[in-house]
């Protein structure tokens, strides 16, 4: 039969590319939501890429990379990391209370899930960058006007890992694909971004930060490759066969609100589970879809009310 060519478009420097012509278009498919996700990191200036992709094969289901990416419950697992010198997370309100959270959900799959910033952070950035926590260092170009414009109230204020559907992460200054390689080994690959008017000085730091934080150098990533693989194996044993996996965080607790100029979906709370059910509700409509064309009509709205 005829291989259809490829419909190949960009959104913010990154390209995307389908070969089945009854494919929605890029702007369609990606929605407000999938277009924060890749604002995320392309509203941070004038951005150059660094030289090389980090790759590596993980013994892991792709999923369960995914599912990571919303997953804050699993700090603890990184310990190690920060021990052995990577940065620890901040607790706003102490180790021992609760962490607000800020999911948006999005078409077709497309999620942002993970910490919101708290009106004190909006407040410690009036200091300046270089007067700011480490984490208002990080995301101080969000006070600009044109950023503000761009993410609108909704994403500013998300600063958790966003994720275009299937597989492209957003993580800071880096973005990731999880290319399946079968159901049991997933290629990760990683590339850099960083300011063009960086110093050398600073270009070198961000860069070893970068690889030794993810990709096969990267700590946090050795730490998430072991729970991966060594989950995936334990969803083929008899036990776990016989008994459903738990996503239930925060399920029946918490509303969707809408954004009165976007009408983004969003949800604060406190750590929970909605981007990952999400995710894997969209995966389920696609796996049964038999066509783009049946896709695009039976797919699963985005939720409203009490989630």
């Amino acid at each position: 039969g005829l291989v259809a060519a490829p419909q190949v478009e960009s959104y913010k420097g990154f390209v995307f590319a389908c070969m089945d012509p009854d494919a929605p278009g890029l702007e369609e498919f990606l929605g407000p939501v999938g277009r924060m996700c890749i604002n995320q990191i392309a509203m941070r200036g004038k951005l150059v890429a660094v030289d090389g992709v980090s790759k590596n094969i993980i013994g892991c289901n792709w999923k369960l990379a995914v599912d990571n990416v919303f997953d804050y419950y699993h700090v603890i697992t990184h310990m190690s990391a920060f021990m052995a010198g990577g940065t620890a997370p901040a607790f706003r309100n102490g180790p021992d209370k609760a962490e607000p959270h800020r999911i948006v959900l999005g078409e077709y799959g497309h999620a942002i899930g993970g910490p919101r910033m708290s009106d004190e952070d909006v407040a410690a950035m009036a200091a300046g960058p270089d007067d700011a926590v480490a984490l208002n260092r990080e995301l101080y170009h969000r006070m600009k006007p044109e950023v503000q414009e761009t993410l609108g109230d909704v994403g500013v204020y998300a600063t958790g890992h966003p994720h275009v559907f299937p597989n492209f992460w957003v993580s800071g200054n880096q973005v990731s694909l999880r290319l399946p390689r079968g159901p049991n080994s997933t290629e990760i690959w990683w590339f850099t971004f960083l300011d063009e008017e960086m110093t050398e000085a600073r270009r070198k730091e961000r860069t070893f930060k970068a690889i030794h934080q993810f990709g096969a150098a990267g700590m946090l990533e050795q730490e998430d490759g072991e729970n991966w693989d060594q989950s995936t194996r334990a969803t083929g044993g008899v036990l776990s066969k016989r008994y459903p996996l738990n996503f239930q965080m925060g399920k029946g607790h918490d509303e969707i609100k809408k954004d009165p100029k976007t009408g983004v979906s969003y949800i604060d709370a406190s750590v929970n589970e909605h981007p990952q059910r999400w995710v894997y509700q969209a995966w389920a409509d696609w796996m049964s879809a038999p066509s783009w064309a049946d896709l695009k009509r039976d797919r699963t709205a985005v939720p409203e009310g009490v989630v």
